[in-house]
């Protein structure tokens, strides 16, 4: 993008790969979190504040980090 950008082009973005993100029931994202194309985020998991989600996240779970990695997984106990 920056290349077409300084030559005075525009990037065609119908062009762009695309790919839904889907967020199952219950689950709550941080704030300022990123979930790149394609993911799934699982039932009742949690993406901590300020994450980069770049693989699926499980159900019942909860991640965080650059990239997102496993935290914990939540107990029945506490679901």
């Amino acid at each position: 993008d920056t290349a077409d950008w300084k030559n005075r082009r525009y990037h065609n973005w119908e062009l762009t790969p695309k790919k839904p993100v889907r967020i199952s029931k219950g689950a709550w994202i941080g704030a300022r979190a990123i979930l790149l194309k394609g993911v799934t985020v699982g039932i009742g998991s949690v993406v901590g504040a300020g994450s980069v989600v770049t693989k699926d996240v499980a159900d019942w779970t909860i991640v965080a980090g650059n990239p997102a990695k496993l935290i914990r997984e939540i107990p029945e106990n506490e679901r």
